[in-house]
């Protein structure tokens, strides 16, 4: 405004002081309704696509317990430790097929458009990975092939159970109890946290 008064002094003539006011530039405000109603879905849709494919990696592994098999090949000089890690191998290829055709669509299809391709992999895998590893830990505990899919998918669905109790009393869980070794509150921990950044406009997720 100082400057304005010097104009009008020296030149004696009262001229407007030309201000406009507009709106402050920034990106339009997007209120995506399905992404927000995916970030509480996602880890249900997950457990619900994977619970077939965990009955029967365990029942595949048992079942070869079952007829000694690894006990024969360990008789031949395999070592446990390298079984375990073929079956662990062998079985996650399917989930990581499954998370890259899920992945795909996710970024193709127009639902996670700010988020990086690779970290959304690497999301996926690392659930695949603790999936099959559940899968693996799951087989000790039975020798009966038919039993173990049976009970493998019961507990593999009643391990979603602390997801939902966990969406009521978010507010008020700690980080200690958040970062639970159970998968499913990990899992909607980390889709929460992609979800939240996803939806700010011109935002990226970038590893």
């Amino acid at each position: 405004m100082l400057d304005s008064g010097i104009s009008r002094f020296l030149s004696h003539n009262d001229i407007g002081s030309g201000l406009y006011v507009q709106g402050f530039p920034h990106p339009c405000h997007v209120n995506d309704r399905f992404l927000r109603s995916l970030s509480h879905s996602l880890p249900m849709f997950l457990t619900l696509a994977w619970i077939y494919a965990v009955a029967m990696t365990t029942r595949a592994i048992v079942q070869e317990k079952e007829a000694r098999l690894a006990q024969m090949m360990m008789m031949m000089g395999l070592k446990e430790t390298v079984h375990r890690i073929a079956w662990f191998l062998s079985s996650l290829v399917p989930f990581l097929v499954s998370s890259s055709l899920l992945l795909l669509v996710l970024k193709f299809g127009k639902v996670l458009t700010n988020s990086d391709g690779v970290l959304l992999f690497i999301f996926l895998a690392t659930f695949s990975m603790a999936t099959v590893a559940q899968s693996l830990l799951l087989s000790t505990f039975f020798s009966q092939a038919s039993l173990s899919s049976a009970c493998a998918g019961i507990i593999y669905f009643l391990l979603y159970l602390p997801y939902s109790v966990s969406m009521v009393w978010q507010d008020q869980l700690t980080f200690s109890i958040r970062a639970t070794l159970v998968r499913t509150l990990i899992v909607k921990n980390d889709d929460n946290q992609l979800n939240k950044h996803d939806l700010k406009d011109k935002v990226h997720i970038t590893t």
